[in-house]
């Protein structure tokens, strides 16, 4: 995990490298890059930079549309 939170520390000035990266990560990958997802939206979500609210939004709308029932 640690070399997660460094990643992170490293790009954390610039939002746009974070959410590229996030972007850029297969989510249904290992548990590994699952982990790495999580760790750099965190960043994301406590920032209060233009971009990282605009990706939260998206990121919203996207999985507003999702059906809870078919993870049943």
């Amino acid at each position: 995990m640690k070399r997660y939170k460094r990643e992170f520390t490293e790009a954390d000035d610039n939002v746009g490298s974070i959410i590229k990266t996030v972007i850029d990560t297969n989510w249904s990958g290992s548990n590994e890059d699952q982990l790495k997802i999580l760790e750099l939206m965190k960043g994301i979500a406590t920032s209060d930079d233009p971009k990282s609210n605009k990706f939260m939004k998206a990121l919203d709308d996207a999985i507003s549309k999702m059906n809870p029932d078919d993870y049943k």
